[in-house]
Formats: C-alpha cells, structure tokens, sequence
C-alpha cells in the first residue's frame, strides 16, 4: 500500500504531460512570397487547409518544415494575392510551436 501511494504522484505526472503534448496538433510551415510583392508571406498548413499565422517566430520562418503547434484561430481573414492569384486565409495566433 505504502508503495502505490509513493508511485501515485509518479503517474500522475506522466497522465499531465501526455494532455500537454494532445493539445499540439501536426503542420507545416511553407513559404507564401513576400508581402511587399502581393504575396501571402508565411501560411501554415494543417490537415489540408491553410491558415496565416499573426505570430510565427523567426526561428521557424523555413519553407516547408514540419512541426506541432497550438493555436487559436481568429474571427479575422488575411487577404493576399492581386487580381488574378486572390486568396483569403483565416488568422491564427500561435500559443505554442516545436519544431518535429
């Protein structure tokens, strides 16, 4: 009895870090062109759709690496393109990023 109530507080610890890691959800980081030039500048990619991050790190301004995010997404769209490449991307704000 002694015993468990030495490894309870052990596994508990590890049940926690294991919630941490399921809120970060897989992406990729890709390279959308300058802003100046009618660009996208920084898009992530998740699961198939693209979204324009409001505070991408400049470690992690790399075209196409992958890594976990969490984010929140904004009720704001970021325009970009001209009159023949026009795209909307729904804002992020990125709460936490790792590199894969």
């Amino acid at each position: 009895m002694y015993f468990l109530i030495l490894l309870l507080p052990l596994l508990m610890g590890a049940s926690c870090k294991k919630q941490i890691n399921d809120k970060l959800t897989e992406a990729t980081v890709l390279d959308g062109g300058p802003i100046k030039t009618e660009h996208c500048g920084w898009i992530i990619k998740i699961n198939d759709k693209y979204y324009s991050p409001i505070d991408l790190p400049k470690e992690f301004e790399q075209d196409k690496i992958t890594v976990f995010i969490q984010y929140t997404l904004e009720d704001e769209d970021f325009i970009c393109g001209n009159a023949t490449t026009y795209r909307s991307y729904k804002k992020i704000k990125i709460t936490e990023i790792k590199k894969k």
